[in-house]
Order: C-alpha cells, then sequence, then structure tokens
C-alpha cells in the first residue's frame, strides 16, 4: 500500500459506520493524518470548517440531504479538496453528474481496498507518495 509524506487530512461523509470503519482504517493505513467523519450534510459542513479536509469522500444518500447539492457547498467552503462521491447508486447520470460538478472520482460500493489504494494514488493531494 502506499504511503503519504505530507499527511493530509480527510473527511468522510457517509451514514453507514460499516463503510465510514473500512475507509477510515483505509485513509489511515495509507497515510493520512486525520479522519474525520460526518453521518450528515449539517455535520460534513460543521468538520469542513473545523478542519479544512484535503480529501472529502461522499455518499449521495445522506438522511438530511443530497450529496449531490452538498457538493456544491462543500467545494465553496473547502475549494482546494479533492472530492471523491462513493456510492452504490450506479446510474449513468450519477458517473456523468459527478464529472460535470468535478468531482475527483467516483468509487462505487462495494469497492476492495486496492480500489481505492489506486484511487489515492492518482489524485493529487500535495504530497509525493513515499
Amino acid at each position: 500500500m502506499g504511503r503519504l509524506t505530507g499527511r493530509p487530512a480527510a473527511l468522510i461523509v457517509d451514514d453507514s459506520q460499516f463503510i465510514c470503519k473500512i475507509l477510515a482504517k483505509s485513509l489511515l493505513d495509507y497515510g493520512f493524518r486525520m479522519v474525520a467523519l460526518a453521518a450528515t450534510c449539517e455535520e460534513a459542513l460543521v468538520q469542513t470548517a473545523a478542519f479544512s479536509p484535503d480529501l472529502i469522500t461522499l455518499d449521495l444518500v445522506l438522511p438530511d440531504g443530497n450529496g449531490f447539492e452538498l457538493f456544491g457547498k462543500l467545494r465553496e467552503a473547502r475549494p482546494g479538496a479533492q472530492i471523491v462521491i462513493v456510492s452504490d447508486i450506479r446510474q449513468v447520470e450519477n458517473f456523468d453528474r459527478a464529472k460535470e460538478i468535478g468531482a475527483a472520482a467516483f468509487l462505487s460500493k462495494p469497492f476492495q481496498e486496492t480500489q481505492l489504494v489506486q484511487l489515492l494514488q492518482r489524485l493529487d493531494l500535495g504530497a509525493a507518495k513515499a
């Protein structure tokens, strides 16, 4: 697995504790210095303001809103963050919309850790891999 030397921070926005646990472990193992969790749109905005994540993983279906609508607010709050859509809704329209709005990538659930690592290696997180 790759490692980061710059130690960026990540925010996982997902209401599934199972997905949060898997993503958090993988991101910490990969070298992220901090991983915060948010289960709602409101929590995501609070966490983004609190610690300015470099990477945000974003589910499309949240208890208090739509991930695509939240995307714009996250982009406004943290313009430099890489935002990755992580969803089990695999409709072509969602892939296309993710591209249109500027998502860094789309990761379909369920995913393998190797898929996440490959995605992280492709992203420019402002840190060289060791």
